[in-house]
């Protein structure tokens, strides 16, 4: 059994397929398949929230910048905010809008009175800026916990046995 995908476009918006195929064809020979290795190209939310859905643990190293924008500030999960290192909030719309790329994503906003004469001013938005923007992925708990498990000894051993066998 095989399938095609053209190659006009990226690799990762073909895993959830090619991963049902194979698990129905793995479920006709009773295997059930626990893990899946992959390159970066591979990586999306998408396709971690997909992968652990289906109760598979995704080998798939992040691409750079998945989590990237807001060293420094704390996410508050419960009231869906970020708290600035100046304890000021950046609230959100709830509205899950594009990123430009075609990626999922909230977005976070202080207010321009907080960041007006705030302390940590330089070191936190631009000149220019008059307030401090953040997104992150609706895909945020996913790739927190994909980057997590690519610091575990196993994902270093995975990382490995790929390099090895498909490299």
């Amino acid at each position: 059994y095989a399938s095609t995908f053209t190659a006009d476009g990226k690799d990762c918006r073909d895993m959830i397929t090619i991963t049902a195929q194979l698990q129905r064809r793995m479920q006709d020979h009773g295997i059930k398949i626990e893990k899946i290795l992959a390159d970066a190209a591979y990586s999306s939310g998408e396709n971690y929230q997909y992968l652990e859905r289906e109760k598979i643990t995704p080998y798939i190293p992040l691409l750079g910048g998945a989590l990237s924008g807001s060293e420094g500030f704390i996410y508050d999960k419960q009231n869906d905010w970020y708290v600035c290192r100046n304890n000021k909030l950046l609230k959100g719309s709830g509205r899950i809008v594009d990123d430009g790329r075609g990626h999922p994503v909230k977005k976070y906003f202080s207010l321009q009175s907080d960041c007006k004469n705030c302390p940590v001013r330089k070191s936190c938005i631009t000149d220019k800026a008059k307030t401090k923007k953040i997104q992150h992925s609706i895909y945020k708990e996913e790739l927190e916990r994909a980057k997590a498990r690519q610091q575990t000894v196993k994902a270093k051993v995975m990382k490995r046995k790929r390099s090895s066998t498909v490299e």
